[in-house]
């Protein structure tokens, strides 16, 4: 996947997957640093990597097949926001809608086709559609005025042409914000995951420094403990505001649901 700006001062890049599922991004120029080679290489998939393409309706995102799963990237983020669960075959293909933003369809070695909608639900896709009893090698989509349609190849050479239904090539209204705003929430969650992870391992070395003292007859210090359970606060008390302001979003009650009542054996205690 070639990435040529339109402005030639900005820099060109080339994106691409290997057959060890490595998603690699290459400075091809940079008229700023003038810089070239490998800038990042990162595992997104445990085998061939088989499909990578970006989204022609949010620029900085771009999708990844391979094995089991698929990844939806964005340029400057190391690890991938979204995910999908395991699929019960292999992925073969993928392409994003040309229309929804929301949308992407997977192409399987059963057949099948899996539409994606994160809109609607992001563990498992919205629709599953049996398309062919060959893997599905290709995925093309086509836009008139009045309808769209996907071809799908397939690896016997036979080409199924499809008219996609109304409710996956019209975008709802802002669809395009509540994608943008999808795709903020998994960045900042792979930033909170990849902090968490690095306060642990300084726990963890922490931790053993305060063992290895103990076992010297040296006097522990608890400073590192100490921080650790003033950022797992930290961490708990934003976790509760952004859970509270959701559920204000989505209307949904924030009642506290009455305590059990106490067994008379505990009320006896009192």
């Amino acid at each position: 996947m070639l990435d040529v700006p339109d402005d030639p001062n900005l820099p060109c890049r080339l994106f691409c997957g290997t057959e060890e599922g490595e998603v690699i991004t290459v400075q091809l120029s940079n008229p700023g640093e003038g810089t070239r080679g490998v800038t990042s290489l990162v595992a997104g998939h445990y085998s061939s990597c088989v499909e990578l393409q970006r989204s022609p309706t949010v620029g900085s995102i771009y999708l990844s097949v391979g094995d089991w799963t698929f990844n939806l990237w964005r340029e400057g983020v190391p690890s991938p926001l979204f995910t999908s669960p395991f699929a019960p075959c292999l992925l073969t293909c993928g392409v994003c809608a040309p229309t929804r933003p929301a949308v992407v369809v997977i192409g399987k070695a059963d057949g099948s086709l899996d539409i994606w909608d994160l809109l609607d639900r992001s563990h498992e896709p919205s629709m599953t559609v049996n398309i062919t009893s060959a893997a599905i090698s290709s995925l093309c989509f086509h836009t008139t005025a009045s309808k769209q349609l996907l071809a799908v190849g397939d690896d016997l050479g036979t080409v199924h042409v499809m008219e996609v239904p109304r409710n996956l090539r019209r975008a709802v209204n802002n669809e395009k914000g509540f994608t943008l705003n999808f795709f903020e929430r998994e960045q900042k969650r792979v930033a909170y995951v990849e902090q968490r992870a690095v306060e642990r391992k300084e726990a963890a070395e922490a931790a053993k420094q305060a063992a290895e003292k103990a076992s010297s007859g040296e006097a522990p210090q608890e400073t590192g403990a100490t921080e650790a359970a003033d950022s797992d606060e930290k961490y708990e008390k934003a976790f509760r505001d952004m859970e509270e302001k959701f559920k204000q979003q989505m209307a949904i009650s924030t009642e506290e649901e009455p305590a059990p009542a106490a067994d008379s054996a505990d009320a006896d205690q009192y």
